[in-house]
């Protein structure tokens, strides 16, 4: 098979992250790896979070814009196979719904099916910040900060990896320190915040004021 693209080990895993475990929705239990403009994209998607990296300069071997999208089964067992020394993972076959391509050592198909617009789904970046407390997964914040940890080797640290939550309306972006890779987390939706919990800052006792 004709080699279509190797992938940072990063990204992918980093896209698995948001990826749908199981879903009606086929084409969202995989990852998409898109080819265009000569940029590389790798994304994961549930429909309540999604992780896309970008990965400028790194050379597909197919030319010309393309899409395609691993299953996520195939993917995770040729993500075991590698050697434990791996830092990337081949991608053969032909960049096209349905066909059959190899993933690693792992032979597979690629998901017949058309992934959403994730360019659609991500925010702008002169989006309005959230005036009020946004209700959040705290699950899905967590899956967020796993991609970026993953995938943005150049936020990690002495301390561990670190990233950046951004409030906006509507939604919640999380980015590392790189600029290429993000995650959107989608707030819950038609829930009662009536009794919604706020606090106060607390008052240091008198007789400690006094000292």
């Amino acid at each position: 098979m004709n080699l279509i693209t190797t992938l940072p080990l990063r990204a992918v895993k980093a896209a698995i992250h948001a990826a749908a475990a199981k879903d009606i929705r086929y084409y969202l239990v995989g990852v998409l790896v898109e080819h265009c403009n000569g940029v590389l994209h790798v994304v994961g998607c549930d429909g309540h979070i999604m992780f896309v990296g970008a990965l400028p300069g790194w050379e597909s071997d197919t030319k010309g814009n393309w899409q395609i999208i691993l299953p996520l089964t195939e993917l995770k067992l040729a993500l075991k196979a590698l050697p434990k020394t791996a830092d990337h993972i081949e991608i053969r076959g032909t960049p096209a719904k349905g066909c059959e391509i190899q993933i690693g050592s792992i032979a597979a198909k690629a998901v017949d099916g058309l992934f959403p617009d994730w360019r659609r789904v991500t925010p702008a970046n002169d989006l309005p910040r959230a005036e009020e407390p946004q209700q959040i997964n705290p699950e899905l914040l967590i899956r967020a900060f796993d991609a970026i940890g993953e995938f943005d080797e150049v936020a990690k640290s002495k301390r561990g990896s670190h990233a950046y939550v951004h409030h906006l309306k509507g939604t919640t972006v999380v980015t590392g320190n790189c600029g290429h890779g993000y995650s959107v987390v989608m707030p819950l939706r038609d829930r009662d915040d009536a009794g919604r919990v706020k606090w106060r800052k607390p008052e240091y006792p008198a007789d400690a004021k006094a000292a």
